[in-house]
């Protein structure tokens, strides 16, 4: 089997390269993990990111220090390929028999600092303060949580298991406050908190 000793000697040194795993990282800095990845492998495609890998294994042999080819993060490929980006390892097949194995998959530092400012300045101010330290409690929350509250002490712990019906008390909290002239806090929004709080009270009844 050849040894192809590659294009990027000192690529495990050089600081103008990134792991997998600090490429998610930077990037998931502005939107989730999943996220983060669909975007590099995007671009890693559309040739805007340079890849390389410290080591690639084909059937024509081992290569060192060598760049990932773009087309191999087409989306046509994307069932049929494995990724660890902890460890940096991704397999390619391209067809039966024509796999191409890469360890040590580094990202080019420039280009995924790219993406980050591409999406920083889309960033809405909602995001942006959750980054600086959380997003501040809307004005709404309030009322909501103190007519939940008169609501349990009014009607008792809606019955059910779990966090059955938290639709049904949703919407009667939201007809409450609709009553009183307030307006409740999005669905999306209040779901979880509902859901916990039904599940916290409903344990403590058994």
């Amino acid at each position: 089997m050849s040894e192809y000793k590659g294009l990027y000697p000192n690529l495990l040194l050089d600081k103008d390269w990134i792991t997998a795993r600090e490429a998610v990282m930077l990037v998931g800095r502005l939107t989730s993990s999943e996220t983060a990845k669909c975007i590099i492998r995007n671009r890693s495609h559309a040739t805007l990111v340079n890849v390389a890998a410290a080591k690639m294994f084909a059937v024509d042999g081992i290569s060192e220090n060598v760049p990932v080819a773009p087309l191999l993060w087409s989306p046509n490929y994307r069932d049929s390929y494995r990724e660890n980006w902890e460890s940096g390892d991704f397999e390619f097949c391209m067809k039966p028999k024509l796999l191409y194995r890469y360890f040590g998959v580094r990202f080019n530092r420039a280009d995924i600092e790219a993406i980050v400012n591409d999406m920083a300045p889309n960033l809405s101010q909602e995001e942006a303060t959750r980054q600086n330290g959380g997003r501040p409690m809307s004005k709404l929350w309030p009322d909501w949580v103190a007519e939940l509250v008169n609501y349990v002490h009014q009607n008792g712990i809606p019955p059910g298991l779990g966090a059955e019906k938290s639709d049904a008390l949703i919407a009667a909290l939201e007809a409450r406050l609709s009553e009183r002239g307030l307006d409740a806090p999005s669905r999306p929004t209040v779901q979880p908190t509902i859901s916990a709080v039904l599940r916290r009270l409903r344990s403590a009844e058994n």
